[in-house]
């Protein structure tokens, strides 16, 4: 029985429809986008999780941070 999940992402939409993180995302290595995939997944089926991987920004909205390749924080 797989877990379900606790919360659920929800990317940032532009007036125009577009959504530039989740672009970001897809335009990272295989490896990068990966790592930055367990972290959210850890995010949706842990939740609460605190700092250093989440921070609330403000009215309920969360930053997820994820260590990538050559030292890179997004």
């Amino acid at each position: 029985m797989k877990p379900e999940k606790i919360i659920q992402f929800i990317f940032f939409k532009s007036e125009k429809g577009n959504m530039p993180v989740r672009d970001f995302l897809l335009s990272l290595s295989n490896d990068d986008c990966d790592k930055v995939g367990q972290d959210l997944m850890e995010v949706e089926y842990g939740w609460p999780i605190g700092m250093p991987k989440c921070r609330l920004l403000r009215n309920g909205i969360y930053e997820v941070r994820s260590s990538i390749s050559q030292n890179r924080l997004v």
